[in-house]
This record gives structure tokens, C-alpha cells and sequence, in this order.
């Protein structure tokens, strides 16, 4: 799909009360989102709702936004038993996110669909909290974080954006 074909649908459409306007600006949006330019596709998504924010086109929007200014954390973890005791230097990969907050609790095998609620409430071995430089425009950006020494073992990582690891929920990553 062509984004000036897009575009010329958009303009056939402005002013009217027509379901396309806001479809078009939803495949605009896509398309703009596909290629990098987030914040060019925030602004498409943006006029769509305020245009008829109730229609199909909108509604496809709103989500299309969330998923583009919504945190995201990803991280490789590194393996601890190489170095037992020494501080271990972790890749995030991250959109989104200025502040990280950390948990390591130890390794317990899965339990049941409320093992996020048992990671939650675990006794915490060691946390934290790491400020990240974000690459701005919702862009993805990747930055190396350091656990604190840490005996040989296995455990559980839990990384969130917000202290309570409750508003916005935590990632689980496992390292050993």
C-alpha cells in the first residue's frame, strides 16, 4: 500500500462523516508505525479519535497507540555462575522507559496460573532501581544495567517501570 494513495483517500474524505476518514488515518497510521515514525503515526492515530472517536477506524487507533507509547522491556540476561560474587552487567532493550525498577527473588518452579502473584510476594534478595537514557520518539533503545554481586544460584529477575510493580506490571526474566 502506497502512503500517498493513503494520503489522497484521507483528503477525499475530509470533512465528512464517512467510517473511511478514520480508516484511512488508521492505515496511515500502520503504515507510519511499520516504518519507525511513531510519533508521525501517534499524530494520525491522534486525529482519528478526535475526529469520530466512538468509530472503527478510532477504535483500531486508540490500540495502535497503546502500542506504541506503552513501556516495553526486554532483557538477555546474563549467566551468574561464571562470575559468583561479582557484579553482573545486564542488556535491556526498552521503549518508553527512563527508570527501571528491579527485583531478584530466588528460582521456585512454576505454580499455577498465580505465579506472577507468588513472584510479587516473594522474600526480595536484592533490588534496585536504574535510570536509562530513552531514545525519544518512542523509539527502541538498548542499555546495559549491573545486578549487584549475587552468589551462584538460580533466580528470578523482575524488572518494572514503576516502584510498586503493581500500576504497570513487571517483566520476569530468569538468570542463574
Amino acid at each position: 500500500v502506497d502512503s500517498a494513495l493513503v494520503q489522497s483517500y484521507i483528503n477525499r474524505y475530509r470533512g465528512t462523516k464517512s467510517p473511511y476518514y478514520t480508516k484511512f488515518h488508521f492505515l496511515m497510521a500502520s503504515l507510519l508505525e511499520a516504518s519507525k515514525q511513531y510519533v508521525a503515526a501517534i499524530g494520525y492515530c491522534d486525529s482519528a479519535i478526535a475526529h469520530a472517536p466512538k468509530s472503527e477506524g478510532a477504535k483500531e487507533c486508540h490500540n495502535l497507540r497503546g502500542s506504541i507509547t506503552d513501556p516495553v522491556i526486554q532483557m538477555a540476561t546474563q549467566c551468574l555462575e561464571a562470575y559468583p560474587g561479582q557484579p553482573s552487567l545486564q542488556r535491556v532493550t526498552h521503549r518508553n522507559v527512563q527508570h527501571l525498577y528491579y527485583r531478584v527473588v530466588q528460582y521456585f518452579p512454576e505454580r499455577g496460573n498465580k505465579l506472577r502473584d507468588q513472584m510479587r510476594n516473594a522474600t526480595v534478595l536484592y533490588s534496585g532501581e536504574w535510570n536509562i537514557e530513552d531514545a525519544g520518539g518512542h523509539q527502541f533503545a538498548s542499555s546495559y544495567v549491573a545486578l549487584p554481586p549475587m552468589k551462584a544460584g538460580h533466580y528470578w529477575l523482575l524488572v518494572s517501570p514503576t516502584a510498586d510493580f503493581r500500576k504497570q506490571g513487571f517483566d520476569v526474566f530468569e538468570t542463574w
